[in-house]
């Protein structure tokens, strides 16, 4: 191969190299809450999302699993590389999806989704009342059978 060549050959890897890591560079989700996969106890107030880079704009929309859109009024990030909604009303138990679309300082628009469930049900305390009266059922039972017992048992003797 000629020193030509070899600087030819050596300028494509470069170039192909530089523009990898450009594609690679735009802006991904870093953080979000709630988070993705997450179950939260109660209605989040806003959606937060943490890219790895300033964004210039972006959108949050919420969807409840079934189709239903929910209200969010965009609010003032307090960092260049966030985008913040408030959600405008208590949601319900259920699995909801967060679908954003951003604009990175580059120009590129990326958008994403992730899924996050509410569910409000406390189940420690219904679980520990179903114990409690299931114990308080088998002590009327065992004390009927013993007060049957003693009744009809003496009878017998």
């Amino acid at each position: 191969m000629s020193w030509r060549n070899l600087k030819l050959a050596a300028g494509i890897v470069l170039a192909s190299l530089m523009l990898t890591s450009l594609a690679l560079s735009h802006g991904n989700l870093q953080s979000a809450k709630p988070g993705p996969g997450e179950t939260v106890s109660q209605s989040p107030e806003t959606i937060e999302l943490t890219f790895n880079e300033p964004i210039q704009s972006g959108t949050i929309t919420l969807v409840q699993t079934g189709g239903n859109a929910i209200p969010l009024t965009p609010v003032e990030a307090t960092s260049p590389d966030m985008l913040v909604a408030e959600v405008d009303e208590t949601l319900a138990d259920g699995e909801y999806n967060v679908l954003w679309m951003v604009t990175s300082e580059d120009n590129h628009i990326i958008n994403g989704s992730y899924s996050f469930a509410v569910s409000t049900q406390e189940e420690d305390f219904p679980s520990i009342l179903a114990i409690i009266g299931g114990i308080g059922l088998i002590m009327l039972v065992v004390g009927g059978l013993l007060l049957w017992r003693g009744r009809f048992g003496s009878e017998r003797q």
